[in-house]
């Protein structure tokens, strides 16, 4: 029993040593996964956390109060006159402006945070996108080897056929032609994805293509497009940022109505007057601002045009996600309720059409026009169905982008 046991230790060890390491840790992608993983290293997300950094020094610069300043000089009158040395700190107090400049600043701020939001969420969508197309390829790919393999076993049953003087030439040539161009398709579908898995692993920073993609095909009923809509329209992050973008900027114009209010400087110093004793005194002052020229024209302006165009943006952004969830909710549903009414209409006859035609071949009371009749019909009634489950399974993908849920 010892020796069993350790020839089997043995075996396992052995095994984890001739294996290829990626076979042994091979990363399995689900929708949760390549979330994560494209929230991390997607380029887009990466534009995305640039634009955040953006946001943040655009408002912590914004709105300073002028540092105060500190002079000294000296004055003389001819030589051994008295010599006058003079230390003043000028405070300036500017209130309107700063306040306006940081209630603009905000709204550039929220800008470039919404924008961060959406280039994440169009790099998420990106990779999902992805691992979708790679679910349904390799979905096609199963469905293109089932029928290959019916194919081929037609072939063996014709070969054992003409070996006993029953087969015809004209039957051999019409299965191989029917095989070779199921081989051509299912070349052309491995091809396109090989290609995904790459766009994949780029995107995500993956070391390799040698991951496993999991994705749901099921097509699930959805709440109402109403209730999604306004979930969507209070939810999305971008939205928000949008909307405060919009009131900072009001909030701008609001406090551009002080900006008539001149600035102020306070002078404070001391003087020192020598000449045949030192005297002492000090220096008081205020420097006021006339606004002739400049009353704030161009801040206010600013403000006006940013209000205008950060509530027009708010309001395109949320009518595009009314009408992202609208259209595809009602998509999804279409695919989901066709998919449900095609296949209680077809799913049964199909199986019950491929199986007569491939017992009747092999008995030989069906030819190879009826077989290969019957596969090819069954073959477009699993294509037609996954074409409809990918609509459903896209529109599901747009709509979750659309809502906002990761």
């Amino acid at each position: 029993m010892r020796a069993r046991i350790l020839i089997c230790a043995t075996g396992l060890f052995l095994l984890g040593i001739t294996l290829p390491r990626t076979l042994l840790a091979q990363v399995v992608l689900t929708e949760s996964k390549v979330v994560e993983l494209a929230r991390s290293h997607a380029p887009g997300a990466a534009l995305g956390r640039a634009s955040l950094v953006a946001a943040d020094a655009s408002e912590r610069g914004a709105g300073l109060l002028p540092n105060p300043s500190v002079a000294w000089q000296r004055e003389t009158l001819g030589d051994g006159g008295p010599v006058q040395d003079t230390l003043q700190l000028t405070v300036p107090l500017a209130f309107a402006r700063p306040a306006m400049d940081r209630s603009l600043a905000s709204a550039d701020a929220e800008t470039h945070r919404a924008n961060a939001e959406l280039e994440e969420s169009a790099a998420v969508g990106q990779a999902l996108a992805a691992l979708l197309e790679l679910v349904l390829a390799e979905r096609q790919i199963q469905l293109l080897e089932e029928e290959l393999a019916s194919l081929r076993e037609a072939s063996r049953v014709l070969d054992a056929r003409t070996a006993a003087g029953g087969g015809s030439g004209y039957e051999s040539a019409r299965l191989t032609l029917e095989v070779e161009a199921g081989r051509s398709r299912l070349v052309a579908v491995r091809a396109q994805a090989a290609a995904v898995r790459s766009r994949l692993a780029v995107l995500l920073d993956l070391p390799n293509t040698t991951f496993k993609a999991e994705a749901s095909l099921t097509l699930r009923p959805l709440p109402p497009s109403e209730q999604l809509v306004e979930r969507a329209v209070a939810s999305r992050r971008h939205l928000v940022h949008a909307r405060r973008s919009a009131a900072a900027a009001n909030t701008a114009r609001g406090r551009g109505g002080w900006l008539w209010v001149p600035d102020v400087s306070l002078i404070g110093g001391v003087n020192a007057v020598k000449e045949d004793t030192t005297r002492y005194g000090y220096v008081a002052g205020v420097v006021l601002g006339l606004p002739v020229f400049s009353r704030g024209q161009d801040l206010r302006a600013r403000a006006d045009a940013q209000h205008a165009m950060a509530s027009a943006r708010a309001t395109a952004l949320e009518r595009e996600v009314r009408a992202e969830v609208a259209e595809a909710h009602a998509t999804h549903e279409a695919a989901r309720l066709e998919l449900a009414r095609f296949h209680s209409a077809t799913g049964a006859h199909a199986g019950v059409l491929v199986q007569a035609a491939r017992s009747g071949y092999r008995e030989g009371a069906r030819t190879v026009i009826e077989l290969l009749d019957a596969e090819r019909m069954y073959a477009q009634v699993a294509q037609a169905e996954l074409s409809i489950v990918a609509r459903g399974k896209q529109a599901e993908l747009r709509l979750r982008m659309a809502t906002g849920e990761r």
